[in-house]
């Protein structure tokens, strides 16, 4: 027990009207101090043995019960204060909100025929392909491969969404009573997928609905944030009661969430056998991008930030806070969830997302057509080396064949002249009328001019042979300043039109009409499977722009974009003081793991602090902190032209900070 109080002094008084957070020990002493105010001569035993403490400390446990179910149900009774998720999703129920659900990743599947068929081969709706993790991932529209198709033949793109289907009976039906409810059964840890589900009352189908509208009609609800997930009929005025015994079944998607978005190149197998016609048909499937889109339920942080401002809007975007609340809280069913969104006035061309992507489309173009040239005209430098070694040869060549023709010239001549010597007869006896010497002296001038005929032939075919070369050189450089022409002609010219007609396009949205209010840009990211932001897929930006555009005032221009370009990786270093007793591998992944926590969902424009890291890190006066940490030295060492002088690292408008890379070392304390 603790020391009695003075309960007559103002001090005392005061400080009870005031003290709210009412708890055992304060109502021990409170109830002790009454009884020895009250009962001097005839109570004054406070022996924690004693059978009268003993009342005391139960009448005070009761009153700490009681006051402590007061005070959750005052702190779950406000949006600020709530801290249990039924809570939160009563409240927002109450101002007509409705916290998101669970969303379904899905992705594109390249799909081929592994041998060519006689007849058409379906893919039909709901066939299952095996992913990573015993994930499996359900086609959302049935594909047709004609008869003839084969492994050569063009892949077919087959949609698919993780998850499974599930179909739940519930036998005893409809009692026929008012405000009926059903627990949904999609599996431990997993969801029912949002608006994913059929259900059939006595055979008839019934709509799935936000909320149950105040007519007479047959739809109903899911409660999504329940525990467990329920289904809900309404009470015959907002919406039809199901006629008692009637049948109901139900069909939805069972859905892992985030833990559903994969990289490529991880589905790439069937769970069983495609069988048309009786027969098996082996399928060869590529993944070429990693699915996206997949949520579990909205966390509470979120919804928090994300209410207020959403009934601010009444589903109308006029402000940048309107259109920040509306993206943030978007959730498609088929293209997934948005993790986190932006939303600001554009006011230069550099703050426009999309200008500034159009632009840097053209400038990697160029530059790498600079590249390109680059190389080509390397291959012209080298060709022309050639032929100017080639027009070399030709020419000692040719050199070649003059000198021999000049050699025959004078043997022709020597002969000749010994040939008028001779004179008289000629003929068959010629021999006969030659001094052995000259006859001699004769066949050799002749031998000789043989010699030098074969050796002017040979220079001949030397120089020939230059001039092919040459030919084929000079064939070289007419492919080379044709690639030229086709990068430049073909390629470069008509892409570089088309962006900058895409840039005329854009800028002439904004100002094609007299009074258009400002450009309102919308950078929104989803997350992949450990939570940290990726971007979105093209499928999740239109079905967000559709959304925004339903919902934008008249002269307003939005433009929703991924967030990708705005990604800031933060690269984190130190070294952390690990104490006695404590194995440093386990303390730095403790470290490591509440550092990703930092960097997980984080808001656009929002610096990262030393000290942030700091907080989590290293505990204050024993509070707090990683276990075991004595000390660290931290550091944000990237991207560096993001740190400032205090070391911390700063985002623009349109930014985000994530994941990078930390790297973390042990010491001992």
């Amino acid at each position: 027990m603790t020391e009695l109080l003075k309960t007559e002094t103002i001090r005392y008084a005061l400080t009870r009207v005031k003290f709210v957070a009412r708890d055992f020990f304060t109502y021990a002493d409170d109830l002790v101090a009454r009884v020895a105010e009250q009962f001097p001569d005839t109570f004054n035993d406070f022996v924690s043995s004693d059978l009268g403490v003993m009342l005391i400390e139960m009448a005070a446990w009761a009153a700490d019960s009681i006051a402590f179910g007061q005070d959750m149900y005052a702190s779950e009774s406000y949006l600020d204060t709530a801290r249990v998720r039924r809570a939160v999703n009563r409240l927002a129920r109450s101002l007509g909100y409705k916290m998101g659900p669970a969303t379904a990743s899905s992705t594109d599947l390249s799909v081929r025929l592994a041998a060519i068929q006689a007849f058409d081969v379906i893919i039909p709706v709901g066939f299952q392909f095996q992913g990573p993790n015993d994930l499996v991932f359900e086609a959302s529209q049935a594909v047709t491969f004609p008869a003839g198709e084969g492994p050569l033949s063009v892949a077919r793109t087959v949609s698919v969404r993780e998850g499974h289907t599930v179909v739940q009976n519930f036998p005893a039906g409809s009692a026929g009573v008012k405000n009926q409810r059903f627990p949904l059964s999609p599996g431990d840890g997993r969801f029912v997928a949002q608006t994913t589900m059929e259900l059939t009352v006595a055979g008839a189908d019934w709509t799935e609905t936000e909320f149950l509208p105040y007519k007479q009609t047959d739809v109903y609800a899911i409660d999504y944030n329940a525990e467990p997930q329920m289904l809900r009929f309404g009470d015959g005025l907002a919406g039809n009661i199901p006629a008692a015994g009637n049948d109901i079944r139900a069909s939805y998607l069972s859905t892992a969430g985030k833990a559903g978005n994969v990289p490529a190149g991880t589905i790439v197998d069937v769970v069983r056998d495609l069988v048309v016609a009786f027969t098996s048909i082996e399928l060869l499937i590529e993944q070429p991008t990693r699915s996206s889109g997949g949520d579990d339920r909205e966390e509470l942080a979120k919804s928090k930030v994300t209410i207020p401002g959403y009934v601010a809007a009444r589903d109308v975007a006029v402000t940048a806070g309107d259109y920040y609340s509306l993206a943030n809280a978007f959730r498609d069913a088929v293209s997934g969830a948005v993790a986190v969104a932006h939303a600001f006035v554009t006011m230069s061309a550099a703050d426009d997302i999309t200008l500034q992507s159009l632009v840097t489309l053209i400038s990697d173009l160029v530059t790498g057509l600079a590249s390109d040239v680059a190389a080509e005209t390397a291959d012209i430098t080298a060709a022309e080396a050639a032929i100017a070694s080639e027009v070399v040869d030709a020419t000692d060549g040719l050199n070649d064949v003059s000198n021999a023709l000049l050699s025959i010239d004078a043997s022709v001549t020597t002969g000749s002249a010994l040939i008028d010597g001779i004179g008289p007869p000629v003929g068959v006896v010629l021999a006969s009328s030659l001094t052995a010497t000259d006859y001699v002296t004769l066949r050799g001038c002749f031998a000789n001019i043989e010699a030098q005929s074969v050796t002017a032939m040979a220079g001949e075919f030397a120089a020939v042979l230059a001039q092919t070369n040459i030919t084929t050189a000079l064939a070289d450089i007419t492919d080379v300043v044709a690639n030229i022409n086709s990068l430049v002609g073909v390629g470069f010219e008509p892409i570089v039109i088309g962006y900058l007609g895409d840039i005329y396009d854009h800028v002439d949205t904004i100002l094609s009409s007299t009074c258009k209010s400002n450009l309102v840009t919308v950078p929104i990211l989803t997350k992949d499977k450990d939570g940290f932001y990726a971007p979105p897929s093209t499928a999740l930006v239109r079905s967000l722009q559709a959304y925004l555009n339903s919902r934008k005032e008249i002269t307003q221009i939005v433009v929703v974009v991924s967030g990708e370009s705005g990604l800031v990786y933060a690269v984190i270093s130190g070294v952390v003081g690990v104490a006695a007793g404590y194995v440093k591998a386990k303390v730095l992944g403790k470290c490591n793991e509440a550092i990703n926590n930092i960097l997980r969902g984080r808001d656009f424009d929002s610096d990262l602090h030393l000290s942030d890291l700091y907080r989590e890190v290293v505990p204050k006066d024993g509070v707090g902190g990683i276990p075991g940490v004595s000390w660290a030295t931290l550091a944000i060492t990237g991207p560096a032209d993001h740190i400032n002088s205090d070391g911390t690292l700063v985002v623009g408008d349109s930014e985000v900070i994530t994941r990078g890379t930390t790297t973390l070392t042990a010491e001992a304390a």
